[in-house]
C-alpha cells in the first residue's frame, strides 16, 4: 500500500473515531448530511446499496448520498470527511 494512501486511511478511521465519541457537537443538518455522504461513499461505495428508507429522519440522509455520492471517489471522500471533521474540532477548540 502507498503511504499516502496509509496515511489517509488512518486520517479517516481517527476522524470515525472523532465522531463517534464526540456528542457534544453541533452539526447543522446540512453538514450532517454531508458527512453521511462522504462516509457512506468511503465506506459502501458511490451508490447506495440498500433501499431507501421509510422513515423520514432516515431519509434526507440515503437521498444526500444517492444526490451527491456518485460525483466522487472514495478517497477524495474520505479526504473530505476529515476535513469536516476537523473544522468542527476547530469550531469547539
Amino acid at each position: 500500500m502507498h503511504d499516502g494512501i496509509l496515511v489517509q486511511e488512518m486520517e479517516f478511521e481517527e476522524a470515525c473515531e472523532l465522531v463517534r465519541n464526540r456528542e457534544d457537537v453541533k452539526v447543522s443538518e446540512s453538514d450532517k448530511r454531508l458527512m453521511y455522504t462522504f462516509y457512506k461513499v468511503a465506506t459502501v461505495g458511490r451508490e447506495p446499496n440498500v433501499p431507501r428508507p421509510m422513515n423520514p429522519m432516515k431519509a434526507p440522509y440515503w437521498d444526500a448520498w444517492k444526490t451527491h455520492g456518485f460525483k466522487i471517489t472514495p478517497e477524495d471522500a474520505k479526504q473530505r470527511y476529515v476535513n469536516m471533521v476537523l473544522a468542527q474540532q476547530a469550531k469547539i477548540g
